[in-house]
């Protein structure tokens, strides 16, 4: 069955040109898209092969073109530009080791070219999608899923399902998932491919060896190319899943779910609330006894208040743009729909709004004498003798904080 998955497969190193060109009769015979293969290996000790290096380059160039095979391939140094671009190098492998490398990274943005890039072991996904930034943008570079050493008991690198659903949904760039160094077990390279490609991956990078035990690299986790037969074939079963299931994974995001809010009035208007809202079962706050109650109601309650002449008050959060605090507000719509704002009243409550006006708000505003930055104001509102505000003293009052989903 034919997919859009993009497939890349090959040895982790060439080892010689029988056994590069032999590998990649292999994969060209299930469908795969890119020869993969180290030519310049970067490895953990000083004494460790590390490739052959621009004979590799030349060996992997001519069974690419024998075959019609893109060819990926790790590049480690900006000077080696050049030799790749002579070589017709398909796509620019960075690996794990090399992703915050600026002088590299700039270099192959300025060189234009295509760039398949690892993320760093211990880098943030901010970090990641900086070093991206620096290589290109979506249009030349790929994001490489391989594993942020966060499960080694388990295996080589393991990968958090909610890490690749969040790169899948919400960044620019194509994802190609690494199953060889994220597992580093060949027996487990099958389902986390198929999980991942469940997901929504773009494609794939597997590590391929026609006798794995006798690889110079990486032998544990590459797998034959019986196993890679398997593995395309079932993966774009799973793609095709995927895409035919567009419709299921936009009902699922534009489906809201019910919209409420946690309302807070005083135990003395319990009754009164109560009346209007049927199966309500407030609680008090377990942390405080302030004989304020509060209950969760659906959104469109709210409007039974108002056509009862209650003021209707929204607890708001400020936070600058430097601290750690944060202060409320409560923005008031009055029966009649006049607009009043309470807020803490100290030298340092307005210090921290960094503005002693609230040139946005369109209403009267009234300071609470006692408030201070970081209160919860909801509480010293509801707590404060009516009197002490006049102009709020004509009608009931609920507030109410919008729950978030």
């Amino acid at each position: 069955m034919a997919s859009n998955l993009i497939l890349m497969a090959g040895p982790c190193a060439v080892e010689s040109e029988e056994q590069i060109s032999r590998i990649a009769d292999s994969i060209k015979s299930v469908g795969v898209d890119y020869l993969r293969g180290g030519a310049f290996k970067p490895r953990t000790s000083a004494g460790d092969w590390t490739g052959h290096g621009e004979k590799a380059l030349k060996w992997m160039r001519a069974v690419g073109d024998k075959l019609e095979l893109k060819i990926v391939t790790e590049i480690m140094d900006a000077g080696d530009i050049k030799m790749f671009q002579d070589y017709g190098v398909d796509l620019y492998q960075v690996g794990a080791r090399n992703a915050q490398n600026q002088s590299l990274l700039f270099a192959l943005g300025d060189a234009k070219v295509p760039v398949l890039l690892k993320n760093g072991m211990n880098s943030s996904l901010t970090e990641w999608l900086g070093s991206a930034g620096k290589a290109g943008d979506e249009n030349s570079v790929m994001l490489c899923v391989r594993g942020k050493n966060n499960e080694t008991d388990i295996a080589r690198n393991g990968q958090d399902i909610t890490a690749l659903v969040h790169l899948v949904d919400n960044t620019p760039y194509k994802i190609i998932f690494d199953p060889s160094h994220i597992t580093g077990k060949r027996e487990l390279v099958y389902g986390v491919t198929m999980g991942a490609v469940a997901t929504g991956v773009d494609g794939i990078i597997v590590e391929v060896h026609h006798d794995p035990i006798a690889a110079k690299t990486d032998g544990r986790q590459s797998i034959t190319p019986k196993q890679l037969e398997c593995l395309v074939k079932a993966a774009n079963i799973q793609r095709q899943v995927y895409l035919d299931n567009i419709g299921l994974r936009e009902g699922f995001s534009s489906s809201e779910i019910p919209m409420h809010v946690d309302i807070y009035f005083r135990e003395s208007d319990l009754t009164n609330i109560s009346d209007l809202i049927t199966e309500l079962t407030p609680k008090k706050y377990s942390s405080e006894k302030t004989g304020i109650l509060t209950a969760r109601i659906p959104t469109g309650a709210l409007g039974v208040f108002r056509q009862r002449g209650y003021a209707i008050g929204e607890v708001v959060k400020y936070a600058p743009k430097e601290g750690k605090s944060s202060a409320e507000a409560i923005h008031i719509t009055m029966p009649a729909g006049e607009k009043i704002k309470l807020t803490p009243f100290s030298l340092e409550a307005l210090q921290f709004r960094g503005r002693e006006t609230d040139v946005n708000f369109h209403g009267a505003r009234v300071e609470l004498a006692h408030g201070f930055a970081g209160q919860v104001i909801r509480d010293a509102y509801l707590t404060v003798d009516m009197n002490k505000v006049p102009s709020l003293s004509g009608a009931p009052l609920i507030l109410y904080n919008v729950v978030k989903g």
